[in-house]
């Protein structure tokens, strides 16, 4: 449990053949060698003794080195229990249950309107650490993250993470487990085979347009190698629109994809999640020309904030000068879009 509970940082730069050697060889050292030792030196301890002094007498150096072998395994099984109780001692993220004090209503969040006044140490522009801070992959260090009027910093993380048409994300880099198509769309088995079919037959997702009962026991390998990245890119907004998630952020999760693929799903989410917040990390203007408001970050800080319109009469502004870096007829269509 102490495992399962690290804050996120700690698998990030722990390799996972390391938190599976604890698991494994050590807990093998400790269940089966240490045990068999002791259970030697017990039971043959007259024997091993007798045998000790006439080996002592006839070939000392032999004795010696037996004992010497013995004490070196000995020790590198103790080696495991230290290894294993280090993990004891591991961080743990904050209580997974929410306090009576700060209980939240059922419906909790209906509009997902999100206010931050956040503090944390960082060097880069910031713009991925907004999304940890949100879901408290880390957690910040003083201010406050709302949603709807609640406090995320004061409820436990079944809540902030664990809610059904609460948040969702969608990243980088497309989160795809071994099993089959339809275990990645609904792992926990919350969902109907109808709904899962239409989520994929929405998504366009290859196949899908032959036989979707075939497709959904279509076999998924490993991180989803024998998929293309669009295709684990399809698979992820297919589970977000099972998810209906009141708040759904992108963490440039259309970066790895063909630019007919980032279109297709930017369609998607203006027509699919109507009741939904878009909270976008975006990598190309055009995918948010047309937001509410954007925030211009720079070195951590908020550097500007607007709508698209408002931002661009700003001419020396930041994000002026990034619409005018795509060229002048990109720049013209881009303004023309901006509300």
């Amino acid at each position: 449990m102490q495992v399962l509970h690290a804050p996120m940082y700690y698998f990030d730069t722990t390799p996972l053949g390391r938190v599976l050697n604890r698991f494994t060889y050590d807990v093998e050292q400790v269940d089966i060698t240490l045990a068999q030792f002791m259970s030697i030196f017990i039971i043959a301890n007259s024997w091993l003794i007798a045998g000790q002094v006439v080996m002592i007498a006839v070939v000392p150096y032999m004795a010696i080195i037996n004992a010497i072998v013995l004490a070196l395994e000995v020790e590198a099984a103790i080696t495991s229990i230290e290894r294993m109780h280090s993990m004891e001692l591991l961080p743990q993220e904050a209580s997974m249950v929410t306090s009576k004090e700060c209980e939240v209503n059922s419906s909790w969040p209906k509009k997902a309107r999100a206010t931050m006044c956040i503090s944390w140490k960082n060097w880069s522009a910031g713009k991925s650490t907004i999304t940890a801070a949100l879901f408290r992959l880390v957690e910040i260090e003083k201010g406050t993250i709302e949603l709807d009027g609640v406090d995320l910093t004061k409820i436990g993380l079944s809540d902030v993470r664990g809610r059904r048409n609460d948040m969702f994300i969608l990243p980088q880099d497309p989160a795809v487990f071994a099993g089959t198509i339809r275990s990645n769309l609904d792992p926990f088995h919350v969902h109907s085979e109808s709904e899962i079919m239409n989520a994929l037959t929405l998504v366009k997702f290859p196949g899908a347009d032959i036989s979707l009962e075939k497709l959904m026991t279509h076999v998924v390998d490993e991180g989803g190698s024998n998929l293309s990245a669009g295709e684990k890119q399809l698979l992820c907004l297919g589970r977000a629109m099972l998810a209906n998630p009141r708040l759904l952020v992108l963490d440039e999760a259309t970066s790895a994809v063909d630019r007919a693929t980032d279109e297709f799903v930017q369609k998607m989410l203006r027509s699919q999640f109507p009741q939904t917040t878009l909270l976008t990390i975006a990598h190309r203007i055009e995918t948010i020309i047309d937001y509410d408001k954007v925030i211009v970050m720079e070195k951590g800080k908020v550097a500007e904030i607007g709508s698209p319109q408002e931002l661009l009469q700003d001419e020396s502004g930041l994000f002026t000068k990034m619409v005018d870096a795509t060229g002048p007829e990109s720049a013209m269509s881009l303004k023309s879009l901006a509300k």
